[in-house]
C-alpha cells in the first residue's frame, strides 16, 4: 500500500474504497476528477495526490480546516472532533475538561495564533486517555488540519508524506 492510501485509509474510515476510487481515476484522468462537484472548488491542474486528499477528507467532513489565528466560529474544533469521535469510537467526549481549560487561560498574555494550538494539545490530551489522538496533515499552508483517528492506526501514518502533505503529530508547548 502507498503513503497516500494508508494515511487515506486512516482518515477515512469507512469511506477508504470512495477515495481509492477517486484516487485511481485522478490517476488515469486528472481532468475529469478536476470536474467532479464537490473537488472542483479545492484542486486545479497543479493539484497533486496530497492535495486530492485533503479535499477528499475536508468535503467528507473527515479533516478540519481551521486558519493559525482562530476559529472560524468559537465552537469549530469542539464540532468537529465531537461528530468525529463520536462516528469513530460510538460515544461522546465529556467536554469539562475544555471549560478548565479555557478558565485557565489568559488570553492577553498568548501570542497570536498560540490559543488555537494549545486547545488542540488541550483536546489532544482528552482524547488519548479513550486511545484517539488529534493528528494534522500538514500542508506547508498557515492553516491546521485536524483529523481524529484510533492511536494505534495514527502511529502507523504519522510521518509519512504525499506531494507538500507530510501527517503530524501535535508538538508539545
Amino acid at each position: 500500500m502507498s503513503d497516500i492510501e494508508s494515511i487515506a485509509k486512516v482518515i477515512f474510515a469507512d469511506k477508504f474504497g470512495q477515495f481509492t476510487e477517486v484516487h485511481s481515476q485522478f490517476l488515469a484522468d486528472k481532468d475529469a476528477v478536476l470536474e467532479m462537484d464537490g473537488l472542483a472548488d479545492f484542486l486545479d491542474e497543479e493539484s497533486d495526490e496530497g492535495d486530492l486528499l485533503w479535499a477528499m477528507a475536508f468535503t467528507n467532513q473527515r479533516i478540519e480546516w481551521i486558519d493559525w489565528s482562530g476559529e472560524e466560529h468559537e465552537e469549530q474544533l469542539k464540532q468537529f472532533v465531537d461528530h468525529r469521535f463520536e462516528a469513530l469510537a460510538g460515544a461522546s467526549l465529556d467536554w469539562g475538561f475544555l471549560d478548565e481549560f479555557e478558565a485557565g487561560i489568559d488570553l492577553s498574555k498568548l501570542r497570536k495564533g498560540d490559543y488555537v494550538s494549545k486547545k488542540m494539545r488541550c483536546i489532544n490530551e482528552a482524547l488519548q486517555k479513550h486511545g484517539y489522538v488529534l493528528g494534522l496533515l500538514d500542508r506547508g499552508d498557515d492553516q491546521y488540519h485536524p483529523f481524529v483517528a484510533a492511536k494505534k492506526d495514527f502511529e502507523s501514518i504519522n510521518g509519512l508524506e504525499s506531494g507538500y502533505s507530510t501527517v503530524a503529530a501535535l508538538s508539545g508547548d
